[in-house]
């Protein structure tokens, strides 16, 4: 496990710094994440009341992401988004970082950045953004990275394991929000855990993987360390998370044991599946397969997940999956958290 200490030498904008400015985007933009030409998104947003509770929205998957303006105080809103990107050179491709200008987002974790230090050119590491890869030693193969507005304090490479660390399967950034309101330490990490699709050995090293991983999470619970843990996780939960339960559960990815593993972190860890907190919507997933029109039919699996400490519980106000344009096979869950616990948009 290695750590870098980030310094930057440009201070990128910060939407959580009233003492920089927000980037500039046109008019059309300011009513939602990407503008939608054959939706009324001025309508959209205009019909979106202002509210302190997120209960009060009925923001659906397929509907837009509004912009972090609906809040009251949307300085003290936190924007986390976590996506795999099945390649950062092919969703660059697909406008990933045109979307990503202007997402609202605070900090985002990528996950199969499949690119290496060398091919991490300026055009990946867009003005305005603090930016950390930690690439597999085999190039083209898994990596996570880390955007972030806010600047890090630190950033951790890897669990400790040579199954997650050769691979680039973990990073974790440090942040300081005490002028925020939080007076302790809050760590983002980007996990990308192993599929164990294709064949028994691919399904014992993703559970080796779970084994290991899983004392790591408790030792986190232990030192009561504030996290959001955002990534593939390859895994489904529950029947609510998969459109076919019944033909999957024999399937990497919806095994009883795998799911128990979930059942573990969740009710006897005590993290939190935040998305969760705040939708309980049928239908909405976060991956598909690319075969049998299975996106056009909406036949997916949620496996994206922020699995949060639970002082995340109570701060998070909304959670959406952006499906308005397509970057990869996966989705971006995007999840509103507030900062200040003292402030009104928190009930």
């Amino acid at each position: 496990m290695t750590q870098n200490t980030l310094k930057m030498p440009n201070k990128p904008k910060s939407i959580l710094n009233k003492s920089l400015t927000k980037p500039q985007i046109t008019p059309t933009q300011t009513t939602s994440i990407t503008p939608l030409p054959k939706q009324d998104t001025t309508s959209a947003i205009k019909n979106t009341q202002k509210t302190p509770n997120s209960k009060a929205l009925t923001v659906k998957p397929n509907d837009i992401v509004p912009s972090k303006s609906i809040y009251d105080n949307a300085d003290h809103v936190l924007r986390v988004v976590s996506i795999n990107v099945n390649g950062l050179r092919a969703a660059q491709k697909k406008g990933f970082f045109e979307w990503l200008a202007v997402s609202d987002a605070d900090v985002v974790c990528i996950q199969e950045s499949r690119i290496t230090h060398e091919q991490w050119t300026d055009q990946f590491r867009p003005d305005g953004w603090h930016t950390h890869l930690f690439p597999a030693q085999k190039a083209g193969y898994a990596g996570t990275a880390i955007y972030s507005r806010l600047p890090f304090v630190s950033v951790v490479d890897g669990l400790g394991f040579d199954l997650a660390d050769s691979q680039g399967r973990f990073i974790s950034a440090q942040f300081d929000l005490s002028a925020q309101g939080i007076d302790h330490p809050v760590h983002i990490a980007s996990l990308y855990l192993p599929s164990g699709s294709s064949g028994e050995d691919a399904q014992a090293r993703k559970d080796l993987f779970l084994e290991k991983y899983r004392h790591i999470l408790k030792q986190w619970r232990d030192e009561n360390k504030s996290v959001i843990v955002c990534g593939d996780y390859n895994i489904v939960h529950k029947r609510i998370d998969i459109k076919n339960w019944s033909g999957n559960q024999k399937a990497s990815g919806c095994l009883p044991h795998e799911r128990a593993w979930l059942d573990h972190i969740y009710d006897e860890l005590g993290y939190v599946d935040t998305f969760r907190v705040v939708r309980q919507d049928a239908d909405i997933y976060s991956w598909w397969s690319n075969r049998g029109q299975a996106r056009a039919k909406n036949v997916g699996w949620r496996i994206d997940y922020h699995a949060c400490s639970p002082d995340w519980k109570e701060r998070t106000l909304n959670a959406w999956v952006y499906k308005d344009t397509w970057f990869s096979d996966h989705a971006p869950v995007i999840i509103d958290y507030q900062l200040s616990s003292h402030d009104e948009n928190i009930k």
